[in-house]
C-alpha cells in the first residue's frame, strides 16, 4: 500500500514538473511573439510613415508650386485667373476639386512624374538653419550628416493617385512632351525622437522652375503636416 501511495506521488510530481516546464516554454514563446509582432508592427509603421511623409510632399508641389500642372491646360488656367483675380478663391477650389476627382479617377488622364530612384552623396550645409525650428547644435549635425548620405528610393515606397510614376532615366525623361510634369528626388528621411521628420528634395518642373529644399514636418495626432521649408535653391 505504501509502495503504491509513493508511486502515485511521485507519478504526480512527475507530471507537475512536466507541466510546468511546459508552461513556461508556452508562455516563452508568447512572449517571443508578442516580441517579434511589436517589432513587425514598428517596421510597418516605420514604412508607412516615410510613404506618408513623401506623398505629403509630392502633393504639396504638385498641386502649390507647380501652379496646378498636373491638371493639365485646365488646371493651369484656372490658377491663373486666381491670381489674375478673374475668378473668387471659392469658384477656383471647387473647379479644381472636380478637376482633380476625374483625375485621381481615370488612370489615361493622368500626367508622369518621374523619380530619380538614386540619390547622390549631397553636400548640404545647414548651418544657415542652426536652429532648426529649436534642434540644438548636435541634432542639426546629425540631421545634416543623415540626408546627405547615398539613398535609393523605390517606386513602392512612393504613394499618390495624382500622377502615373515612372523611374527617372536621363536619355527618356527631358520633360519635352506635355504628359510630364517633371523630376523629384529625395534624400532618405531623418526621424527624430519628437515626432519630428527632416529630408530634402529637389522639384524640377522644366529648364526654369524648381526648388531644392530642406523640409521639417511633424505628426499631429495621425497625420504628418509640413513646419517648414528651408529653400537651398529656386528657379
Amino acid at each position: 500500500m505504501k509502495i503504491r501511495f509513493k508511486s502515485i506521488i511521485l507519478t504526480l510530481w512527475v507530471y507537475l514538473v512536466v507541466c510546468s516546464l511546459s508552461c513556461k516554454e508556452t508562455v516563452k514563446q508568447k512572449k517571443n511573439l508578442q516580441s517579434n509582432e511589436k517589432i513587425s508592427l514598428r517596421t510597418q509603421k516605420d514604412g508607412n510613415a516615410k510613404s506618408d511623409v513623401y506623398e505629403l510632399i509630392l502633393e504639396r508641389y504638385l498641386k502649390d508650386f507647380s501652379g496646378y500642372i498636373y491638371l493639365g491646360e485646365r488646371g493651369q488656367s484656372l490658377f491663373t485667373k486666381l491670381i489674375n483675380r478673374q475668378i473668387d478663391s471659392l469658384d477656383f477650389y471647387t473647379k479644381i476639386s472636380e478637376l482633380d476627382e476625374q483625375i485621381q479617377q481615370n488612370d489615361s488622364l493622368k500626367k508622369t512624374l518621374y523619380i530619380q530612384s538614386v540619390y547622390e552623396e549631397n553636400n548640404l550645409d545647414l548651418s544657415n538653419w542652426v536652429a532648426l525650428d529649436n534642434n540644438n547644435n548636435d541634432e542639426v549635425a546629425k540631421i545634416e550628416t543623415f540626408i546627405n548620405k547615398k539613398h535609393k528610393l523605390s517606386l513602392k515606397t512612393l504613394n499618390t493617385k495624382l500622377v502615373n510614376l515612372e523611374t527617372y532615366q536621363t536619355d527618356k525623361s527631358n520633360f519635352s512632351g506635355n504628359n510630364e510634369v517633371g523630376r523629384f528626388f529625395f534624400s532618405d528621411i531623418y526621424f527624430s525622437e519628437d515626432n519630428s521628420a527632416f529630408l530634402y528634395f529637389e522639384f524640377i518642373c522644366g529648364s526654369k522652375c524648381g526648388e531644392g529644399a530642406v523640409a521639417k514636418l511633424s505628426k499631429k495626432k495621425s497625420n504628418w503636416v509640413i513646419d517648414n521649408l528651408y529653400t537651398i535653391w529656386e528657379n
